[in-house]
């Protein structure tokens, strides 16, 4: 399906790179950074009308595929390790994406992190082979305000300090400010969480040009649409209506 965009702009991108796409709409900003290696980072933030409690426990729960479309069933989900507060699970499944007629799907095997004293949820390929060479990243949830929006221009710089100098270092800040005033920032409300996610990918061959554009749209788009399902998750929780029940039990 074509997302009915906002806003799509275009920023100068940083050294070593194609192209950098940002796209920002309903209280999400989605960032796609193209390397000359076919090497992708793809960069998110959201606001959702939920406990970071919540949020987490949407992100970690076994049949959050109902709720996240570009997720399959798992054929398999292992708990190989439980400290209680945190987590290692090994997951097969596969994942799905769609743009304009276009669908597909492809097979990942990851090892998933998750700690609920940091709320944050780190993914990798527990096997480098198939469609994906590299497919890892982390998402993480806070409460939403100014001070959590700053530490997102922080964490998303460090990667490209070396590269783009405190030029990129005042683009995202830029960037940070545009988001504030796009939504609004009050004080911090226990009740709303700031999602943001850094995912790395790349393909095991290395497509035609015009084919890395379509992959960076697909990128893109599969997360617009994930952050907008959990934004709809949240408003269905709120409703006292989930899809997955008592969000904070997972």
């Amino acid at each position: 399906m074509v997302w009915p965009l906002r806003r799509r702009s275009k920023e100068a991108p940083a050294s070593g790179s194609e192209a950098d796409e940002v796209w920002s709409e309903s209280g999400q900003e989605v960032k796609v950074l193209a390397r000359e290696d076919g090497h992708r980072v793809v960069q998110c933030r959201a606001k959702v009308p939920l406990h970071p409690d919540d949020v987490y426990s949407l992100l970690i729960h076994p049949q959050n595929w109902k709720v996240f479309k570009s997720q399959a069933q798992p054929e398999s989900r292992v708990v190989t390790c439980d400290r209680g507060y945190e987590q290692e699970v090994h997951i097969v499944q596969r994942g799905k994406w769609r743009f304009l007629m276009f669908s597909g799907s492809f097979p990942v095997k990851l090892k998933v992190l998750q700690s609920r004293k940091t709320k944050t949820v780190d993914f990798e390929l527990m096997e480098r082979s198939g469609f994906m060479k590299h497919f890892d990243g982390q998402w993480r949830v806070t409460h939403f305000d100014s001070a959590a929006l700053e530490e997102t221009a922080t964490l998303n710089t460090r990667g490209q300090s070396a590269s783009g100098g405190s030029n990129g270092l005042r683009q995202m800040r830029r960037a940070v400010s545009d988001f504030k005033h796009r939504i609004g920032i009050k004080e911090k409300d226990e009740s709303v969480s700031l999602v943001t996610l850094r995912h790395e990918l790349k393909l095991r061959v290395q497509p035609p040009p015009a084919i890395e554009r379509l992959v960076n749209k697909i990128a893109g788009g599969v997360m617009r649409q994930t952050l907008a399902q959990m934004q709809d998750e949240a408003k269905r929780v709120n409703e006292g209506n989930p899809t997955l029940g008592k969000s904070r039990s997972a």
